[in-house]
């Protein structure tokens, strides 16, 4: 485990060296203005989204599929099992009748819509397009970061993950740019949404396979920053084990290396020595107010 002043002397070099980029988890959203979920959050959202698709669609025995037992067993194990929460509540509302299965994903882009539409970036997404990233990563479905790097007069392509040309164009071009590596809360429907593991492989893996290509590319180009995120992606998870299987990440080498930001509560031994193993440093933090530190040092 790392420090944070340690962290941040290791950072500042890779940053002179143009050697490092960032990966934006959902906690970078949290803070007002933004005010947006993490990941248990939406969870939650989600569960209840579908109790009042419940309650309006009542006549039609929406609650066949989704039954009370099911959904108050979804408010207990969504912290403990958020994956099988998220794919159990979604295969459950595309097994709807045929009559209102269309209203169901209207419903659904409506809620994404106003979930994660008309929201305001706070200052995390100020310091960070700021920074001068070549690359912003991003499991994040909103576009606060567009709207910062807008509002900085900052230049960044904006890239969805099914966009495999511009993706291509964009390496090829070492252009700047944001890279949503689930897509956009404006492009996102029921029946293509990446929640879960199964739909990292349907979606991702078998349809969309430039992104793997690109994510591959950039971590071994690149070292990577992580904030705002807690390492429990199986997607991103799964891309570094991969690398890890191809490279023997060692130090004596010249080789990328990722540094995944953590509050203390989250980090054990254990943890510590498997993301050692896969090319991953943890920096410890005691709270999220040392973000400022870490982004004030680094990003001036």
């Amino acid at each position: 485990m790392l420090s944070l002043n340690k962290a941040i002397n290791d950072l500042k070099e890779l940053k002179e060296k143009e050697k490092l980029i960032i990966f934006v988890g959902s906690g970078m959203s949290v803070p007002p203005p933004s005010n947006l979920p993490t990941w248990d959050g939406f969870l939650n959202e989600f569960i209840n989204f579908c109790r009042y698709l419940v309650k309006k669609y009542s006549k039609f025995h929406l609650d066949n599929q989704l039954t009370d037992k099911l959904l108050k067993a979804a408010e207990k194990s969504c912290s403990k099992y958020p994956i099988e929460v998220a794919t159990v509540l979604r295969d459950k509302l595309l097994e709807t009748p045929n009559r209102i299965r269309s209203n169901i994903k209207n419903e659904f882009k409506a809620w994404f819509v106003q979930l994660f539409g008309n929201k305001e970036p706070n200052k995390y997404h100020d310091f960070i397009v700021k920074c001068g990233f070549p690359y912003i990563l991003t499991s994040n479905y909103d576009t606060l970061l567009e709207d910062a790097a807008v509002s900085a007069g900052k230049v960044y392509a904006s890239v969805s993950y099914h966009e495999s040309a511009f993706l291509a164009e964009v390496i090829y071009t070492n252009e700047s740019s944001i890279i949503h590596i689930h897509g956009k809360y404006t492009d996102i429907l029921i029946d293509n949404i990446v929640l879960t593991r199964e739909d990292y492989f349907k979606i991702i893996k078998e349809k969309h396979r430039a992104l793997t290509f690109t994510m591959h590319t950039l971590l071994m180009r690149f070292s990577t920053l992580f904030v705002g995120y807690g390492a429990s992606d199986p997607h991103l998870e799964d891309l570094i084990e991969e690398l890890a299987t191809y490279f023997n990440f060692q130090k004596e080498y010249e080789m990328p290396r990722n540094y995944l930001v953590l509050t203390k509560n989250k980090v054990d031994p254990i943890k510590d020595q498997y993301k050692k193993k896969i090319g991953t440093e943890i920096v410890v933090i005691d709270n999220y107010d040392e973000y400022d530190e870490l982004f004030q040092k680094l990003c001036h």
